[in-house]
């Protein structure tokens, strides 16, 4: 049994939002070789179009083509700026949020991993979920995220473990209680 007492600020809950973002599987899809290659297809039409004459029996060609180029570049375009325009997203968000009073996060977080189950109290909610309904596993750079949906997760930064050895026996032991369930590093 664990539990840990940390405290939270938005710089955690844009970490964790970044995080999530990346490395989900939309964005993997989105930013998968086949967009890529697809984009890069519209752009060599694109170069076709500018530097040949194409005569007027295939003006609906040159037509489809030049839709087919504005697609491709559009798609591009958002696979080199999905990244960045998320997390934009995110900080408007949070800007929002903060300046409602309705952070989806309390500051000082008290989390316990009994045998049953997991049980946070934040300044703002408490939540209790059995381990069965885990989903994931995610390590990241500073934090461990315990998804508990597609998109909600338990977040306890490497700063509540006391040393890096706690941190392995944790992982051991949330591994064991959630067998078969994915854990990323």
């Amino acid at each position: 049994m664990y539990t840990f007492e940390y405290t939270l600020d938005e710089k955690d809950y844009l970490e964790f939002n970044k995080f999530h973002h990346m490395n989900s599987a939309e964005t993997k899809k989105i930013t998968k070789p086949t967009n890529l290659l697809f984009a890069a297809i519209g752009f060599v039409g694109w170069i076709l179009l500018m530097f040949f004459e194409i005569p007027e029996t295939l003006a609906f060609l040159g037509i489809l083509l030049g839709f087919l180029t504005a697609f491709c570049v559009v798609v591009f375009s958002l696979i080199l700026l999905w990244k960045p325009l998320i997390m934009l997203l995110v900080r408007i968000s949070i800007k929002s949020m903060k300046k409602q009073g309705k952070l989806p996060f309390g500051k000082v977080n008290i989390i316990h991993f009994s045998e049953e189950d997991i049980h946070q109290i934040a300044e703002i909610s408490e939540t209790k979920v059995k381990y069965d309904i885990i989903e994931k596993i995610d390590v990241g750079d500073k934090a461990i995220y315990i998804y508990f949906t597609a998109a909600q997760a338990f977040l306890v930064p490497y700063s509540a473990f006391e040393n890096e050895q706690q941190t392995i026996d944790f992982l051991s032991f949330i591994k064991e209680k959630v067998p078969g369930k994915p854990m990323t590093n």
